[in-house]
């Protein structure tokens, strides 16, 4: 179905859709900030997701003070819907993964799997630690919902690990079994990077 890739480009292939998996769901968290906000009466929402930071933020085009104007309530299912959109689509896919087109295919099993994965790791952290969050907590929300979902989606993201031998089978074949090995490292050491410069830049921002 694909020409033959070289060992490099498969590698570059990897890289390619890791990161941009990173950013495409910070937008889709965004983009349900945007639907609520609309749903409650935003003519017209605009998210944008920063680069080479993959920060999201979404405002009322037009209306600086439509949030200013909502009931409380209506202002809290904003902030829930963006980590709850985000973690939907990344279980909803994570299903999808499972079918045997989409996971023993070069291209679809490592795209589905890292919009998955890092879905599920934008709702966790969000859950956590996040202005998302500060905001609930402040208008009276109370955050053991939240870090029970968290508990949900971290128990996810640990089985999303795991099934990671599956993208390896459909991209690395061709490889040895010592690189098959150092990809696992650096797909952890990724992953370990990742979780580490959110909390470092939430404490700094």
């Amino acid at each position: 179905m694909y020409m033959k890739l070289s060992k490099l480009n498969i590698c570059l292939l990897l890289l390619f859709f890791l990161v941009f998996s990173v950013y495409a769901t910070t937008g889709i968290h965004e983009i349900g900030h945007g639907m609520s906000a609309v749903y409650y009466g935003c003519s017209f929402s605009m998210s944008y997701v920063g680069f080479p930071l993959p920060i999201g933020i979404t405002f009322c085009e037009g209306n600086d003070a439509f949030f200013d104007s909502l009931p409380i309530k209506q202002i809290n299912w904003i902030y829930i819907f963006g980590p709850l959109l985000v973690s939907l689509f990344g279980i909803i896919l994570l299903f999808f993964f499972h079918i045997d087109r989409i996971r023993n295919d070069l291209v679809l099993s490592p795209l589905v799997y890292f919009l998955a994965f890092f879905s599920l790791a934008n709702g966790f952290l969000q859950s956590i630690k996040s202005s998302d969050l500060f905001g609930l907590v402040h208008n009276g929300f109370n955050p053991m919902y939240s870090y029970i979902f968290a508990i949900i989606l971290f128990l996810i993201i640990i089985y999303s690990i795991f099934i990671f031998k599956y993208v390896k089978e459909a991209m690395f074949s061709g490889f040895s079994k010592k690189e098959k090995k150092m990809v696992n490292i650096l797909w952890v050491a990724f992953i370990i990077f990742y979780f580490a410069v959110y909390f470092l830049l939430f404490e700094i921002i």
